[in-house]
């Protein structure tokens, strides 16, 4: 991944390295510059701005959060709202979070480009509630981190799931 300063005419695909607040809209880093937002950027008397480019074996950080998270998550855990690279996960139904603590440590220590963070194991959730999420720290990611989770599946997978409150009938028999 590189950081260069560019003139915006020749921003158009590229990745907007700082938020921009304009007038008429703030335009958030990470986001790609299309040609509204190079027009937005022209009213305002803008020249020039920071992106950035990924090389070859980059993976955009909103990917890689996503692929990771749809490895972790297993059943009753909606994944979706990736955006800055931060991946959220969602309760399904509600029920117990399950967490396997030792799948959090080893994929945070991975690499320090990569966070992720869950709410305490063995705790009553809501449906709809955040329970979790990844983030990818820099814009992008080289491609061996990636696989090197990719290639550990079988440990990863599966590691954070909802398991859904079941009701059950109760009697009571009093003798006396």
């Amino acid at each position: 991944m590189k950081f260069r300063k560019v003139p915006i005419d020749n921003s158009k695909n590229s990745i907007l390295a700082h938020t921009l607040s304009l007038k008429q809209k703030i335009i958030k880093k990470g986001e790609k510059i299309s040609l509204h937002h190079i027009e937005l950027m022209k009213s305002e008397n803008i020249q020039e701005i920071y992106v950035i480019s990924l090389e070859k074996d980059d993976i955009h950080e909103d990917i890689a959060a996503f692929n990771i998270s749809k490895l972790i998550s297993g059943s009753n855990i909606v994944v979706n709202n990736v955006l800055t690279g931060r991946c959220n996960m969602h309760a399904k139904c509600s029920g117990m979070l399950v967490v396997n603590p030792k799948v959090v440590n080893k994929l945070n220590r991975i690499s320090s480009k990569i966070a992720l963070a869950t709410l305490a194991p063995n705790r009553i959730v809501k449906k709809g509630q955040l329970i979790s999420n990844v983030k990818i720290i820099p814009f992008a990611i080289e491609n061996k981190i990636i696989t090197k989770i990719m290639n550990q599946s079988k440990y990863f997978s599966d590691s954070i799931y909802i398991e859904p409150i079941k009701l059950k009938k109760a009697s009571l028999i009093i003798t006396r």
